[in-house]
């Protein structure tokens, strides 16, 4: 067993974090200066802070439905190869998935498969910017106009990123964040939803107010668990939840029946202070992740996922894809045998997911979507990672990739 472990993904929540979190946890207005703060980095006029994500994910498409004028419009495209959350809440939210395979190269769409939709019934198309690497927004976003859906701009992996000045969420007719355990700063659960569009916030401030406030029980519960992670997420200690059984760790699921509540104060009152801190954050992550793509953009069984022009990406995980399926396994195994924790992202397309696979439509033979959920590899980047830990990954693979011949 490895006494020294890193995690594949985490926020460092350090010991003056946890001091000023404890002496601001109960001053009122925390919810607030969390989406003020919000809004005006990211350029945003609406902000509305709720349970998770998928939670924002959720009310927002339980928005636009209502907004809607054409109520037989029920179909939301997705891209073949995202987070399970997505087509979950799609699903929740009395909607039709319809998923669109993604470019092999970028995994933004593959917009020759996206132009061939009819959007005759089509309600919104949303993007999902992975391990924070900014979609073809722009071009998505024209699609939008051009076929008058919504675009919903998925920045849970994204935080910060960008396209020239524009901050990725902030696309389209709105956007989500996230504040989970893996994403670019966390609170363990929580999430924003953001627009720019009048309309819709309207509903969703409706909607807001109605959604009852998260349990005590619950919020007593993640702030223990806050104070476990911000000591566990340590490599010389993460190796006790990592081999602990029942945590759950590295599993991906399907799953719709989650919370859908407001944002308490308590974890707002943390979120300030790591979100005042973001750009530190995510100066090492993306130190990291360039350092890995530097220093492996020639070694043959590897290729980075790619970003579109000089857009600005973020990498709470930094992305490859492997030769095939065998590199990948074996390159994860080799990784978890010198304690780094790369993985293998989510298992399957979405097209393959039980859950889905008999209630959404498939725009073609999804090709491309497969072929990631097989090859695709991620290393961590979190502040956590030493320039030692990099060059060890680097060697690992390279030693590996010279003695392998590629089928």
């Amino acid at each position: 067993m490895k006494m020294k472990y890193l995690a594949p993904a985490g926020t460092r929540i350090k010991f003056r974090h946890l001091t000023e979190w404890a002496y601001t946890i109960f001053k009122n207005g925390s919810c607030s200066r969390l989406s003020e703060l919000i809004k005006s980095r990211f350029g945003i006029r609406h902000c509305f802070l709720l349970s998770s994500g998928r939670a924002a994910f959720y009310l927002l498409l339980e928005s636009i439905k209502e907004l809607d004028a054409d109520r037989s419009r029920n179909i939301v495209i997705v891209p073949s190869y995202t987070c399970y959350s997505v087509p979950a809440s799609i699903i929740k939210a009395g909607l039709v998935p319809y998923i669109c395979d993604v470019n092999p190269v970028t995994l933004s769409y593959d917009l020759e498969e996206l132009e061939k939709i009819d959007c005759k019934n089509v309600l919104a198309v949303t993007a999902s910017n992975l391990y924070g690497i900014p979609d073809n927004l722009e071009e998505i976003e024209r699609f939008a106009k051009a076929n008058n859906l919504y675009l919903i701009d998925d920045a849970a992996q994204a935080m910060g990123a960008r396209i020239d000045k524009k901050y990725v969420g902030s696309f389209g007719d709105a956007g989500i964040y996230s504040f989970d355990k893996g994403k670019n700063m966390t609170t363990l659960e929580g999430g924003a939803l953001v627009t720019n569009n009048s309309k819709i916030a309207k509903i969703i401030e409706q909607k807001v107010d109605a959604l009852p406030e998260m349990g005590m029980f619950r919020i007593l519960l993640l702030v223990v668990k806050i104070f476990l992670y911000s000591v566990l997420l340590n490599p010389r200690l993460y190796w006790i939840p990592n081999n602990a059984p029942g945590t759950g760790l590295g599993l991906t699921r399907y799953e719709d029946d989650y919370l859908v509540s407001k944002y308490p104060p308590v974890l707002a009152a943390l979120a300030v202070i790591l979100f005042k801190e973001l750009d530190l954050i995510t100066d090492k992550r993306v130190s990291n992740a360039l350092h890995l793509i530097g220093n492996l953009q020639d070694v043959a069984i590897l290729t980075p996922v790619a970003i579109h022009g000089d857009d600005y990406a973020v990498y709470p995980r930094a992305a490859f894809l492997a030769a095939n399926e065998e590199v990948r396994d074996e390159l994860i195994d080799l990784m978890d045998s010198a304690g780094v924790g790369a993985t293998g992202s989510y298992p399957k397309s979405i097209a393959d997911v039980e859950e889905v696979k008999n209630r959404a439509v498939n725009a073609g033979e999804i090709v491309h979507g497969r072929a990631v959920a097989r090859n695709i590899i991620t290393f961590p980047t979190h502040g956590y990672v030493s320039e030692n830990d990099l060059n060890g990954v680097i060697a690992m693979v390279r030693d590996y990739g010279s003695n392998y011949e590629i089928r």
